[in-house]
């Protein structure tokens, strides 16, 4: 299994195909250049008792020109034994078209839920809730298509995000996949509450619809929220948490219906240290006994307790302990416990977050 030759090349192209004319240039530099930004991001975490490079991202975005702005978005994941460099984001957006609006057009994260917009070295914990895991992907769906973002006009922040894209795949794939039969379409409003005194709460819905080749029919509805209270530079309280509900309806088999959560309440001990923890609830719904055919009740809970040092906006170790205890009517419990370490480091200009 070779994993490095392959990563090293690609590597080594990128950045021959990056760096090496900007450094050859001579003169005054376009207008357009000077407000292209590079950033490197690298996000290692440990599996198994091992420690291995989970990806590594090279993102450039800026200006296009007086009305688009532009992002390209390339990262290497392990696949198969190889890393491989990928796109996982290359779009157009633009805020100037369209009034107290935003359009993006290409290939990126769907706005949908709250960890689905961003990459995995952005969240505030290590490892991928089982909800978002089961129904999204390990990282984030992304797709190629148009989303339209509006914010109401009023006193109160209300934006109505709408987007439709391929569908062809769902979730992280490499294969071309079908055309479907109804692409994925998605609503997700925010609605942003100032709660004063550094205060603020982010709340919004989701609803997300797909159709595949095959019939096969995907339903989601989420509910997010996002609770932050700062007190100077210290992010002293924070609470993120989703709850998805999915419905599946086969051609040929009876409909699948589940539903997950995960709460992950954080609290800022100095500008650097935070301790948090995590909590993930999931349930299949539709499970059933293989004798009987009656509803089988089942229920599996994490518990990740986390402790974050991020000795910079650039530079971040997590460690964290995940006890993992499956439970179903009829079956034994099932436990399992890991100790989880993250570095995450970050080089060039990465673009902040709006909350």
């Amino acid at each position: 299994m070779n994993r490095g030759s392959p990563f090293l090349i690609n590597s080594c192209l990128a950045f021959c195909m990056l760096w090496l004319p900007q450094l050859s240039w001579a003169g005054e530099r376009p207008a357009w250049e000077e407000h292209l930004k590079t950033s490197l991001a690298a996000d290692f975490v440990t599996e198994e008792d091992h420690l291995w490079l989970r990806s590594a991202e090279l993102m450039l975005y800026g200006a296009v020109d007086h009305r688009f702005d532009g992002r390209l978005t390339l990262a290497a994941h392990e696949y198969q034994g190889q890393y491989m460099f990928e796109v996982h984001e290359a779009f157009l957006s633009s805020s100037r078209w369209l009034p107290r609006g935003q359009i993006k057009v290409g290939h990126f994260f769907l706005n949908i839920g709250r960890l689905n917009q961003f990459h995995q070295h952005d969240w505030p914990f290590l490892s991928t809730p089982r909800v978002h895991r089961e129904f999204l992907d390990f990282e984030a769906v992304a797709d190629t298509g148009v989303e339209i973002s509006y914010l109401l006009p009023g006193s109160q922040f209300l934006e109505l995000t709408l987007g439709v894209t391929r569908g062809y795949n769902w979730g992280h794939t490499h294969t071309k996949g079908l055309r479907p039969q109804m692409p994925i379409h998605y609503l997700h409003p925010n609605f942003f509450v100032d709660l004063g005194r550094g205060q603020g709460l982010l709340l919004g819905t989701t609803y997300v619809g797909h159709v595949e080749n095959s019939g096969l029919r995907r339903s989601l509805v989420g509910l997010d929220a996002t609770y932050k209270w700062r007190q100077g530079r210290v992010l002293k309280y924070h609470l993120q948490s989703e709850i998805w509900y999915e419905r599946i309806n086969p051609q040929v088999t009876e409909a699948r219906e589940r539903v997950g959560a995960y709460f992950f309440p954080e609290y800022g001990l100095d500008e650097q240290w935070s301790a948090g923890l995590r909590l993930d609830l999931f349930s299949d719904l539709s499970r059933r006994f293989v004798t009987t055919g009656e509803r089988q009740e089942n229920l599996d809970v994490t518990f990740i307790p986390t402790l974050t040092f991020r000795h910079s906006e650039f530079a971040l170790f997590r460690l964290a302990y995940a006890y993992d205890l499956r439970t179903a009517q009829g079956e034994s419990d099932r436990r399992h416990q890991e100790l989880q370490l993250q570095l995450t480091f970050i080089l060039g200009d990465h673009p902040a977050h709006e909350f």
